[in-house]
């Protein structure tokens, strides 16, 4: 399913990738006297693919595939999806928003689909820049208040993107989304 680059000059590249998910987000309003109503809205998101395959359908499987991008309809030129995407690029700056990258280093991918808070369930990535290939490696479950990634029941999974293409593809995103 994921390469795992170094095995051999053979070795293929993953490639990245994006489709469009359409979903619905449960909201639970409590009224008076205590009592619960659901209520499910409709939601459509931009989604990473892998080789063609949902980052979400890779290990790691979540629990309940309630992860996504903040790649939103509605949010273009909105801070937190050009923030997200400039946070997958060479030379994003550790310090300049902390709510796309963990203390460790690590660059969340997919956010908590109800609030996109760090400190929800995130699957995130240590990115690496090399001059012709972009890793992401230890692709895994964290949050915010974790010391780091939750590798629980399965082993890491490493992506390696050819930079060019990895690159074009996110900042066809950006010209997108207002970046």
């Amino acid at each position: 399913m994921s390469n795992t680059s170094g095995k051999g000059p053979d070795a293929t590249l993953d490639v990245l990738g994006t489709e469009w998910v359409a979903t619905e987000d449960v909201i639970i309003d409590v009224g008076r006297g205590g009592r619960s109503k659901k209520r499910r809205i409709p939601v459509s998101f931009l989604d990473w693919t892998i080789n063609g395959v949902a980052l979400r359908s890779h290990p790691p499987k979540p629990s309940v595939a309630g992860e996504r991008t903040l790649l939103v309809p509605g949010r273009e030129g909105h801070p937190y999806p050009v923030e997200s995407l400039r946070a997958l690029l060479d030379g994003y700056q550790e310090n300049d928003k902390a709510w796309v990258r963990f203390a460790d280093g690590r660059t969340a991918i997919l956010y908590c689909s109800q609030c996109a808070d760090l400190n929800c369930a995130t699957i995130s990535a240590r990115i690496e820049f090399g001059y012709t290939k972009v890793r992401w490696s230890s692709v895994a479950y964290q949050t915010g208040l974790s010391e780091g990634p939750d590798f629980e029941g399965f082993e890491p999974v490493t992506f390696t993107f050819a930079r060019n293409a990895y690159e074009s593809t996110i900042r066809e995103q950006l010209r997108r989304w207002g970046g």
